[in-house]
């Protein structure tokens, strides 16, 4: 298959996108762990990039209780924000499902 000449999600020419610097910060429920270093990657898979480490990130974090909010900040190099991408993961479980819990109804 030749790729050469194609143009990326971007319309850059595949060979010839540039790399930047990006920083992927992790929010774990409101505690933001900020990513020091940086990722050289190219503009057009910095959205796959976040998604996929957000999908880490998830898998990673669950399950650890009923509510987590986990997201990306993804920062370019000159600090802006560049996306923001988060996943909530929430539970609620049904009164009945509870065999030690009694109905209201039940001791009437």
């Amino acid at each position: 298959m030749e790729h050469q000449g194609r143009a990326g999600t971007n319309g850059e020419p595949l060979s010839s996108a540039a790399m930047a610097l990006y920083y992927f910060d992790f929010d774990d429920n409101g505690t933001i762990s900020p990513d020091g270093e940086g990722t050289e990657c190219r503009p057009a898979v910095v959205k796959y990039e976040a998604i996929k480490a957000l999908a880490e990130m998830t898998k990673d974090a669950l399950p650890d209780g009923d509510h987590h909010k986990l997201a990306i900040v993804v920062r370019d190099e000159g600090g802006d924000l560049a996306l923001r991408a988060s996943i909530v993961f929430h539970v609620e479980e049904e009164r009945d499902s509870f065999s030690s819990r009694s109905s209201p109804d039940s001791h009437a």
